[in-house]
């Protein structure tokens, strides 16, 4: 009997007690028996790590491989995350619960959403489903128009096709945090009864009502108030990568009115195996998932490429530079947004002084340097996800104004009517941007290097090593737990100035350990550096990937102004960097990750 088989490799050690508890509830519910049956014989190591853990909240929401198992994305966990939220909802005590919900292209992704809904309508919600695969900043923005209790996206973003997703928002239209995603993972670990009722008897009580053209009537006003500079002739190239943004991105530039703009068409077809994308992988940070976008932008002799992942809140831009095209890194785009978002308002007097940046800790200490110049207000100690954003937008005192806001991964937001990344909102500043440029004889590249001579040159590198499964991540923890507790002087050649652990809320400074107050826990650890070659100095951030089964490494090497050219220090960065990293990766034990 496959019950006894389990328990005999419980006893054997050759699972856990996790493991073992976790398949004995699986079963019970009457979950996939024969699926269980095959991977025991065929695969156990997948068997284990799909097993492993009840999935959890990440920086992305739940999102993960989908299969069998509560470690996996499927239609039990998918129910399971509604009927948690639902029941967390019912013992805050809130009346008139709504939830909006929204999808992306991905495969699962429609039958994902109906079931949820169905959740959510057994529960005694009133539910607006959009009609068709919709945006994440669309979702976000529809949450607060709607005035809704909850948000639900189903989506893995940029992850590969294999995966899917959930993200919660709250009725701020932000991803949940501390305390609602521990009260909702609290009670999707109670196993209470999943509630359902079908969609047409939803719609005949009136609790479905299904949402589109005025959601994204007002959602697109919103695109088209936010704007840089006014030139609009300029080519640009565009792609969705399969996904969702056409619905934003495209539409946005195209009520803009940029000219000429051209999409790469055979990446319009909404795919969630991602079949036109190079390796299948629809993620801007990747060069490859440009490529595409770059040969027609040669083609058609373009200026801009602009490409958004699959649910459209990430942006990725090639930049045509002296006759080559160049990629900018998330960092740099961020840059570029923010120092042009205050050059524009001060030319029109509308900047205001009470103007606030916000940024997450591994992306680049120049968005920092460049906002307290202008005399803006700065938020840089965020934890990496952009929930965390959202959360400081809701919670700004009603004195201070919220201008901008940016990751490191590609996102970035420039209005507080939405609550998320957004690759449309960035999509149309660089356009706007570049088409200004251009108009000045320059490109973005051009204005870039005006930045590091203003400001200094900042060079930032990461790493992301792919470590699956549940060895993987018993691998990360213990990487983790070693620099905790060693609590090193030094990281590759570079001496340790400060260590900030967000994970135990304390700072070592210069050996001196004291406590710090943060709003939010994470398993961080960030390294203050200074390195024996002045004038560079930077920092070292490690976590593990809140989406995807990586381990992240981020190193910035940044100096003053100086008189050297800027292609000069970006070559000595960029070798410094390349040495230290592999010194890093080296010291931890990664070297032949």
């Amino acid at each position: 009997m496959l019950e006894d088989k389990i328990e005999s490799l419980w006893k054997t050690g050759k699972i856990s007690q996790t493991i073992y508890e976790n398949l004995k509830t699986w079963l019970s519910l009457g979950r996939d028996r024969k699926e269980i049956e095959y991977l025991l014989e065929h695969d156990l190591e997948e068997l284990k790590d799909s097993f492993s853990q009840v999935i959890p909240f990440g920086t992305g929401g739940r999102r993960g491989k989908m299969g069998i198992g509560p470690n996996r994305i499927n239609i039990y966990t998918m129910m399971e995350s509604a009927q948690g939220v639902a029941d967390y909802a019912h013992s805050l005590g809130i009346a008139n619960f709504s939830v909006v919900i929204a999808y992306d292209t991905r495969n699962g992704s429609e039958s994902f959403a109906e079931k949820v809904a169905s959740v959510f309508l057994g529960n005694g919600a009133k539910v607006y489903l959009f009609s068709s695969f919709r945006s994440t900043p669309e979702l976000s923005f529809a949450v607060r128009y709607l005035k809704a209790t909850v948000g639900i996206m189903i989506s893995a973003s940029h992850n590969p096709p294999a995966d899917n997703g959930i993200k919660v928002y709250w009725s701020d239209g932000a991803q949940v945090v501390s305390p609602h995603d521990v009260g909702i993972i609290e009670k999707v670990k109670e196993h209470n009864p999943i509630r359902e009722m079908d969609l047409k008897e939803g719609l005949e009580k009136g609790l479905l009502e299904y949402v589109g053209f005025e959601v994204d009537s007002k959602y697109l006003e919103l695109l088209q108030s936010i704007s840089i500079y006014p030139q609009r002739e300029f080519p640009i190239v565009f792609s969705p990568l399969h996904g969702v943004g056409n619905t934003n991105g495209f539409e946005g530039l195209s009520r803009k009115g940029f000219s000429p703009l051209y999409r790469v068409e055979k990446q319009c077809l909404p795919r969630g195996d991602f079949p036109y994308v190079k390796q299948n992988s629809p993620n801007p940070e990747n060069p490859s998932a440009m490529e595409e976008a770059l040969q027609l932008g040669s083609l058609k002799k373009a200026k801009l490429a602009l490409v958004t992942d699959p649910d459209a809140d990430r942006l990725g831009v090639g930049v045509f530079h002296q006759g080559e095209w160049r990629l900018l890194t998330g960092n740099q785009i961020g840059i570029i947004i923010l120092y042009h978002l205050i050059q524009s308002m001060k030319a029109k007097n509308s900047l205001p002084k009470n103007g606030v940046v916000m940024k997450t800790l591994p992306t680049s200490s120049l968005i920092s340097k460049i906002a307290k110049k202008a005399g803006l207000h700065v938020v840089d100690n965020l934890l990496v996800g952009f929930k965390y954003i959202g959360y400081f937008i809701e919670n700004l005192p009603p004195s201070q104004t919220f201008l901008f806001g940016t990751e490191e991964s590609h996102g970035y937001l420039l209005s507080p009517e939405v609550r998320d990344k957004d690759g449309a909102m960035a999509a149309l500043a660089m356009a706007e941007i570049g088409a200004y440029l251009d108009r000045q004889g320059k490109t973005i590249l051009d204005s870039l290097e005006e930045i590091y001579q203003t400001f200094g040159y900042h060079y930032n590198e990461v790493r992301s090593i792919t470590m699956p499964g549940l060895a993987g991540r018993e691998r990360i923890q213990e990487i983790m737990s070693y620099l905790r507790e060693k609590r090193p002087s030094r990281i590759g050649n570079m001496q340790v100035k400060r260590i900030l652990d967000y994970q135990e809320g304390k700072e070592f400074l210069e050996g001196i350990e004291k406590e710090f107050s943060h709003p939010f826990q994470g398993n961080l650890l960030y390294f203050e550096l200074l390195f024996p070659q002045k004038p560079w100095e930077g920092f070292f951030v490690l976590r593990p990937s809140g989406t995807e089964p990586k381990i992240k490494l981020y190193l910035e090497i940044s100096s003053p102004p100086q008189k050297r050219p800027i292609k000069e220090q970006e070559e000595e960065a960029k070798q410094l960097a390349s040495q230290e990293m592999s010194q890093i990766l080296k010291d931890i034990g990664l070297e032949k990750e």
